[in-house]
């Protein structure tokens, strides 16, 4: 049987959860308080209707998120600024009337360099030389790679349709081969404008914007639009994974089939 508490304990350490307290906007750990022993959880990108109906289904003890239900206002933790209603208030209730703990983990698991979402997709992908896209008051997220020769644009979208989202969409504003490659996962848009026309020829993350379609437009970068939850189920699936074998937990991840 394995405690709550000290799944707690291992992963905010092992996802340095503490380098991320001042810069995330989501509560990192453990959200809401339920059982305190976990034996079963599932795993899933954000709080859908359907993951906590899935979650009673399944007499889980546990929930685990990448986008979470707490977020940090100016006076600490606080829930989304909106009134408990409709479906938030429905999927509170089955959570706090099945007493199922909620942990969330967001920038940690976009940011871990074993199984966070972008070193995962650069593992895709097939690139070496892999390294942090730099912060100044963020632990790095994003990351930069590069093949050995340069490699067929083509082939690294059909790559990315096969592996990772077969909706993706291609910009094509580069070369047509390309050799180095930004990847941020999610909303990670605007991390285009960090590089200049050269800099990289591929940039790939969940979803775009058009001020940063214009500036990849003008810098010549080609763009991969992979899907927000596409880009980031990867880091779920791997924390599962981490849990079932760390902590003998019966893990499920719910795959919700969204695409954006």
């Amino acid at each position: 049987m394995a405690r709550t508490n000290e799944i707690e304990m291992f992963l905010n350490k092992y996802l340095g959860v503490e380098h991320f307290s001042e810069v995330d906007i989501v509560v990192n750990g453990l959200e809401i308080e339920g059982r305190e022993e976990t034996n079963k959880a599932v795993f899933a990108v954000s709080l859908t209707e359907k993951v906590v109906e899935e979650a009673v289904r399944e007499r889980a003890d546990a929930i685990f998120l990448h986008h979470g239900v707490l977020l940090r206002g100016g006076r600490g933790a606080q829930l989304p600024l909106q009134s408990i209603r409709g479906s938030l208030r429905r999927k509170l209730k089955l959570i706090l009337q099945h007493d199922i703990n909620v942990f969330a983990y967001h920038l940690p698991l976009d940011a871990h360099p074993d199984i966070g979402n972008n070193v995962t997709i650069a593992r895709i992908l097939g690139v070496v030389d892999v390294e942090w896209i730099s912060e100044a008051k963020c632990p790095p997220v994003g990351v930069i790679g590069k093949y050995v020769h340069e490699v067929p644009l083509d082939d690294v979208y059909s790559l990315v349709r096969r592996k990772i989202n077969p909706e993706a969409i291609l910009l094509k504003y580069g070369p047509d081969r390309v050799k180095t490659i930004a990847v941020v996962s999610g909303a990670g848009a605007r991390y285009i404008t960090r590089f200049r026309r050269g800099e990289i020829d591929l940039f790939i993350t969940g979803e775009f914007r058009e001020e940063c379609e214009v500036y990849a437009q003008d810098e010549e970068i080609n763009v991969i639009i992979a899907g927000h939850y596409a880009t980031e189920i990867l880091g779920v699936r791997n924390l599962a994974n981490l849990v079932n074998k760390r902590f003998n937990v019966t893990v499920r991840v719910i795959e919700t089939g969204q695409r954006v």
